[in-house]
């Protein structure tokens, strides 16, 4: 499968050569519904929120560090249970639709998208080696990445084949 990461100005001009399934990311609700016109081109689409937050950044630079980079009042963190939604939802396009293309796209294309493109790649071995994906996005948001792929085990923990 073909997965393609983009940024949310490379998205509104994107023509999928293939059939293609959508998954948009954005910080928050009002910024969706100025671009929410170029899910047609898509056989499936689906929206999350949640900001570019890297949990592991408290780790290495303290709270206050962690304090600057938050912009907005109430960040959306990504979490376990909006990992689960992520990855359902995949598993279920993957079982009754018939997509060629897999796009993920978030603000700048740089965080947030690459990591649940990477991950839903390691989760379902869509095709590519996670250290090529790490090479061509190496400023993935890793927290993301790891919820993903920790949830993804779980998931498929009673599938004999995984």
């Amino acid at each position: 499968m073909k997965i393609t990461v983009l940024s949310l100005k490379e998205v509104q001009i994107y023509k999928p050569s293939h059939l293609a399934s959508l998954i948009r990311i954005f910080g928050n609700q009002e910024s969706y519904h100025e671009y929410s016109n170029v899910e047609g081109c898509f056989v499936k689409s689906a929206v999350y929120f949640f900001d570019d937050l890297d949990l592991y950044l408290e780790a290495k630079y303290g709270k206050d560090h962690l304090k600057k980079i938050i912009h907005a009042e109430n960040p959306q963190i990504f979490h376990k249970n909006l990992a689960l939604q992520i990855i359902s939802e995949f598993d279920t396009w993957k079982r009754h639709e018939s997509f060629e293309e897999l796009v993920v796209h978030c603000y700048v294309g740089a965080g947030r998208s690459p990591a649940i493109a990477m991950a839903l790649n390691e989760i379902f071995q869509l095709g590519y080696q996670t250290k090529d994906l790490i090479n061509l996005y190496p400023e993935y948001n890793e927290y993301i990445f790891d919820v993903m792929v920790l949830v993804g085990k779980d998931y498929f923990k009673d599938t004999p084949d995984f």
